[in-house]
């Protein structure tokens, strides 16, 4: 038997009604008979619940890796120009040379997809899922958001060099190799570039007599070659890397990329249904790494007239190298330090520096988003290894947009991503196929350029709501664990925050006190070790507790918190709110704890979670 006052319903009919209101003013419309709405009725069907509140984790985070090409590794492509009768003459002929070529309307982008052999090592099951659906729809996504500003094509990728060594032959102004053309050329580590995808290669012997090696093909009639393979490499050993990527080779007189690969990593792959959206934002993602959403290639952006922003070396074309970072610089028009003074952390205040993205686009879009127009940019992650750090958006900041460093939740690719793309200089975007990036939408300057323990400790001497970060270990067992509902009500949220067993280092401490929301018996509580030890369990987030989507190990299978898949049902013994997850169902609070009565009514259990996912069902009854 459970009990419970049913005042749920007192908080969600009227966000149901107001909501059919407002699109219907009023009026509910069926064929050309207009009705008045007399009665909304919404009725619950129960499935799931979370079983033991020890039992839920935040939401795996799912690692996605970008690896930058050695340079040596990095060829500049070449393509034959259409319609351009001239153009065969001009092939292997630097972009500071070639001033001749001439180029079309922005069109939309093309991408053709060539499988590696590894690819059709997978299950039946896995490879349609993969190569029928995901692939496609990932590609189809940003051939429908990106034009080309500068066509040419068909494709012909260059060939590598035997132990990578090129030669300028002065003569004819142009790149061959020193001694002798590799048989195969890769893209990556593993992938071997097809022969009809080569263009002819030229060495030179004592960069005298020099000779053409490889039959030239008609290339590939699209702007950029995306090789996909599923090796289980040294890469995917890394914790929890579901995928990576890069670009490998460079159209040679504008920079950008027109060849580069995605790994998929075999073990990550799963068909569950709530495995799919993950597994696509995922291939999205990657792509777009190897589309240029890079650091190493910063250094090549152009400005909105075809321009260098940063100065290129005269005799090689190309930005400055640094070979600590292994990465072709770029200029301060590009990114720039930033420093923070004043940055809290603990118990004191330091300076900290901060790299940020400050191109025109993406600068007008972040102060937008922020509500900050003394916004410098847009923070690029500091933490990571090369793959991560500085190539993707700072997770603190930008949390669920989806080029940040890790797979949290809900990822979404905002305009300030398409902003990114446009700022390159190759490309423009289609701004109508980005998605709403809620997280820190118009909360000021004090939210995006201070640290979030200043943003928690003024907003509770405010008495406001330190959303959309939180304070409280979910899994203390002196403390009531408080959910919440997304701002989409189709997730239940906890606080992401742990306990770790290390201190977390200086400059991402965020907490000098602790306090729990609402559980004011728990204001006396210490952590096992101290405050050092308490933040966040996303490192990237500068380990920052935010409210997360939950999964949970239950019969050696993951389930998760949200609400609109079947498969987290649990076991029906344990459904104890009478959640239903399913495809029509929302997350909503209840007014207070269940109580359970138990062998004949002589036992009672309280319940104490008091958010739910239930299936919404309406029932109109009204008049003509």
């Amino acid at each position: 038997m459970i009990e419970n006052n049913y005042r749920a319903f007192d908080q969600i009919a009227p966000i149901l009604i107001t909501d059919l209101f407002e699109r219907h003013n009023g009026l509910l419309v069926f064929g050309s008979i207009m009705v008045e709405l007399k009665l909304l009725i919404v009725s619950f069907i129960a499935l799931y619940s979370f079983a033991q509140i020890i039992e839920c984790l935040p939401v795996r985070k799912k690692k996605i890796c970008h690896f930058l090409p050695e340079n040596e590794k990095l060829l500049f492509s070449n393509f034959k120009r259409r319609n351009h009768p001239r153009s065969k003459n001009y092939r292997h002929i630097p972009f500071y040379i070639n001033k001749e070529l001439s180029y079309d309307e922005p069109t939309n982008l093309i991408i053709h997809t060539h499988y590696d052999k590894s690819f059709y090592d997978f299950p039946s099951n896995i490879l349609k899922l993969y190569k029928d659906y995901l692939i496609p729809e990932a590609i189809k996504y940003w051939e429908n958001s990106l034009k080309v500003k500068y066509r040419y094509f068909p494709i012909l990728l260059g060939r590598s060099c035997v132990n990578l060594q090129l030669v300028f032959d002065d003569s004819t102004k142009s790149v061959a190799c020193e001694t002798d053309c590799s048989e195969t050329t890769k893209c990556g580590d593993y992938i071997t570039i097809p022969e009809e995808h080569l263009d002819t290669c030229k060495y030179c012997v004592n960069n005298k007599s020099c000779t053409n090696r490889g039959k030239q093909k008609g290339g590939i009639k699209a702007d950029f070659i995306l090789y996909i393979s599923a090796i289980d490499s040294r890469h995917c050993n890394a914790s929890n890397t579901v995928a990576f990527a890069s670009y490998c080779q460079l159209e040679s007189k504008y920079n950008r990329p027109v060849g580069g690969y995605v790994n998929i990593c075999p073990h990550s792959v799963s068909t569950k249904k709530s495995d799919i959206d993950p597994a696509l934002a995922t291939l999205k993602h990657e792509i777009l790494h190897a589309l240029g959403f890079s650091a190493g290639l910063f250094g090549f952006f152009l400005d909105a007239n075809g321009n260098p922003l940063t100065e290129r070396n005269p005799s090689t074309g190309k930005p400055p190298f640094n070979t600590k970072t292994n990465m072709y610089e770029a200029s301060s028009r590009v990114v720039q330090n930033v420093k923070r003074s004043n940055w809290k952390i603990g118990n004191k205040r330091i300076t900290r520096n901060i790299k940020m993205l400050i191109t025109p686009k993406v600068l007008a879009e972040v102060r937008k988003h922020f509500n900050c127009s003394t916004l410098e940019g847009a923070e690029l992650e500091d933490q990571g290894d090369i793959g991560t750090r500085l190539t993707h958006w700072e997770k603190r900041v930008f949390e669920n947009e989806a080029m940040t460093g890790t797979y949290t939740q809900n990822s979404v690719f905002s305009k300030i991503t398409f902003a990114f793309l446009e700022d390159t200089g190759w490309y423009i975007a289609n701004y109508s196929m980005a998605e709403e990036l809620r997280w820190g939408s118009n909360l000021g300057c004090d939210f995006v350029k201070k640290s979030c323990k200043s943003w928690m400790d003024s907003r509770r001497e405010k008495n406001l709501s330190i959303q959309p970060f939180c304070d409280y270990i979910p899994a203390n067992e002196n403390v009531n664990t408080k959910y919440e509902c997304n701002e989409q009500r189709d997730a239940v949220l906890l606080c992401n925050m742990v306990e770790y067993s290390h201190e977390i280092p200086t400059i991402y401490r965020n907490f000098d006190s602790y306090y729990h929301q609402n559980h004011s018996h728990a204001k006396n509580w210490l952590p096992r070790y101290s405050f050092s030890h308490l933040g966040g369990s996303v490192a990237l987030a500068d380990y920052c507790p935010f409210m997360q989507q939950v999964s949970w190990s239950m019969n050696n299978e993951i389930r998760d918190s949200r609400c609109i898949y079947e498969e987290n049902s649990p076991d029906k013994s344990k459904n104890y709110i009478l959640e239903n997850y399913g495809s029509k169902s929302k997350c909503f609070s209840h007014s207070r704890s269940w109580l359970i009565y138990t062998n004949e009514c002589t036992s009672r259990i309280t319940v104490s979670k008091t958010i739910g996912c239930y299936q919404v069902i309406f029932y109109f009854l009204f008049k003509i």
